[in-house]
């Protein structure tokens, strides 16, 4: 049987050769000499799935860093921005950078999402853990410099990952009978070896982010708790439920948040219906049950804010509580009267609510005022991403529509994004300043 010849991946940004089309084969361990900058060491563990509880494995939060080593990591994937995108102190750049969220096209391997990307205008994209296995980067020195290379070939720089579902299923596979059969783990699995596997999985894909030298990973939390959806109206009084799932997700939540701390990055959560923080308050309390640590941010997403409190009201409220926003979808939500909000339709064009072009007249997010919402002094994003990295901030389009394939809805909201705000700059001073 006659197999296709692989040909390179020729963008109008890069070209990936044929050698970069698919990942190294054989993994290749981390060592001193390919610049290992975090060491799995010390004491190790029983891995949970070895049900004899002999197989070991090194204990992924039991790690050494190199503080210099990281900065240095850290460092590179910014300069490498910047030698595309261009620093924003050569002066009269434009404040944000637009491309794409891929978590919603992951069938497209990362070399054809970069080249994609780049064919189709975008100045930057967010491959999704369908893309980059982050957990892979943390073991494996061959697969990290390819994730490297495929991004420097095609043009696309690399400055966040999308790892929604991981972090989702950590919290809400353990009680969620849907969630586990999605997760597709062993079911003999105990909920505390379960528990232990996906805990294992975060802590690496942590490491990961920081061997490429990533600071920032976007995701939403799910609920560590058997409890009616959050934010339904079915709370038993005083709501002692919602009570002790805060108090497990912060018991779960504390090891990451001291290795995020440790690696320098933020966890950019999204607030979600059906998540651990439902709006502005939900996060700010489990937020502070944790102590408010730094690295424990927002990526923010207008659309999902229909059922109480409006995208502003919440940004306002974070803002004031001193939770930063460090990442941000750019998504529209239309609202259909008299029709159920909070529904369990699969088809969502039978739902009250439903995501939908950016550029739709009927949806609920001005992009303007939301763009400039977000550049007010205090929120983060243009602290971190013009002061910190010199980088224009990265808006990514995050593109659904029940009527259309999402690629080509992607493309067009991205170029809608271009259009209205790929010129907006920070001014110096308030024009009434002037008046």
């Amino acid at each position: 049987m006659a197999t296709r010849k692989l040909e390179a991946l020729v963008g109008k940004k890069g070209k990936v050769d044929v050698e970069l089309l698919q990942p190294p084969a054989v993994q290749q361990p981390w060592t001193g000499a390919q610049g290992n900058i975090i060491t799995l060491g010390g004491a190790e563990v029983v891995d949970p799935r070895d049900p004899k509880g002999e197989r070991k494995i090194p204990d992924p939060f039991n790690i050494k860093v190199d503080a210099a080593g990281l900065a240095t990591a850290q460092k590179a994937l910014v300069e490498a921005a910047q030698k595309v995108l261009g620093k924003m102190s050569d002066g009269g750049r434009p404040a944000y950078a637009f491309g794409g969220e891929g978590a919603q096209h992951g069938g497209k391997p990362l070399p054809q999402l970069l080249i994609d990307a780049g064919n189709a205008g975008f100045d930057v994209m967010q491959p999704s853990a369908n893309h980059i296995d982050l957990a892979r980067c943390a073991v494996d020195a061959a697969y990290c410099a390819w994730v490297k290379a495929v991004h420097t070939a095609a043009g696309i720089p690399l400055l966040s990952v999308s790892v929604h579902m991981d972090a989702y299923l950590l919290m809400a596979a353990i009680h969620d009978p849907r969630a586990r059969e999605i997760l597709g783990e062993d079911p003999k699995l105990t909920d505390e070896q379960l528990r232990t596997v996906l805990l294992h999985k975060m802590a690496l894909i942590l490491i990961g982010a920081a061997r490429l030298g990533i600071r920032a990973l976007h995701l939403f939390w799910g609920q560590p708790g058997s409890v009616p959806l959050y934010g339904w109206p079915f709370h038993p009084a005083g709501g002692t439920n919602v009570k002790a799932m805060r108090a497990l997700f912060v018991q779960i939540m504390k090891p990451l948040v001291r290795l995020a701390e440790q690696l320098g990055i933020f966890l950019c959560d999204e607030i979600h219906f059906g998540t651990i923080a439902t709006n502005a308050d939900d996060y700010i309390a489990v937020w502070e049950e944790l102590g408010k640590p730094a690295c424990l941010v927002l990526g923010f997403d207008p659309s999902h804010f229909w059922h109480g409190e409006t995208w502003w009201q919440a940004l306002d409220k974070l803002r004031k509580a001193g939770i930063k926003v460090i990442l941000c979808h750019f998504k529209q939500t239309v609202l259909l009267a008299g029709r159920p909000m909070l529904s369990y339709q699969v088809d969502d064009r039978l739902r009250g609510m439903f995501f939908a072009q950016l550029a739709s007249t009927s949806g609920i997010v001005d992009m303007n005022a939301y763009a400039g919402q977000l550049t007010i002094p205090g929120t983060g994003l243009v602290e971190f991403w013009h002061g910190v990295c010199n980088l224009p901030i990265p808006g990514y389009a995050e593109a659904e529509d029940p009527h259309w394939a999402t690629w080509p809805v992607l493309v067009s909201g991205v170029h809608y994004l271009q259009g209205l705000l790929g010129t907006m700059c920070l001014p110096t001073q308030h024009f009434t300043a002037e008046m």
